[in-house]
């Protein structure tokens, strides 16, 4: 709560927020849409819980006003460990990713990673339409995916970069 209001404070654009739980909180679901509702874009790894492929994406994610992110592997395909279900949005790579580590780097996995990868796509997007708001980045992102199968698995598909930025 306290991040989201340091955020609102300082006018942030995006909220990124590669954190996981399983327990639903009025208080933060309340945070994040009055985030929301003021022009914040949320985005929110999807959790990695979808090794049952039962309805699994973890919270923040599963709010209405957050955008979920799932995981591939490097051949488009819906990593084992990446929550499904009706809130899962977006998917991005979330498998071998090189990224640091807290002696240095390494290679990592998870929807923690592909999460990141949505978060900086809509930054470019929002620099190149600065007019556009959340909703409409939001929309952009989704509208623009490159569909890979079965919405509950997929959401609506990979993240498509060059065409979210084209006019």
């Amino acid at each position: 709560l306290s991040a989201i209001d340091w955020c609102l404070k300082n006018k942030m654009d995006i909220i990124h927020m590669s954190i996981s739980s399983n327990k639903k909180s009025k208080a933060v679901e309340k945070a994040l849409q009055e985030a929301y509702n003021k022009g914040a874009l949320m985005i929110a790894s999807a959790g990695n819980r979808g090794f049952y492929l039962k309805e699994s994406i973890t919270y923040p994610g599963a709010y209405e006003s957050v955008i979920a992110v799932g995981s591939l592997d490097n051949n488009n395909k819906r990593s084992i460990f990446s929550s499904v279900g009706k809130e899962l949005e977006i998917m991005a790579p979330g498998e071998k990713i090189y990224s640091t580590e807290p002696n240095g780097y390494g290679y990592r996995d998870g929807t923690s990673m592909a999460a990141p990868y949505v978060t900086g796509i809509a930054a470019l997007i929002m620099e190149k339409y600065p007019s556009l708001k959340n909703i409409e980045i939001r929309n952009r992102i989704n509208e623009s995916a490159t569909k890979l199968g079965d919405p509950f698995l997929y959401g609506n598909g990979i993240i498509n970069a060059k065409k979210a930025l084209r006019e």
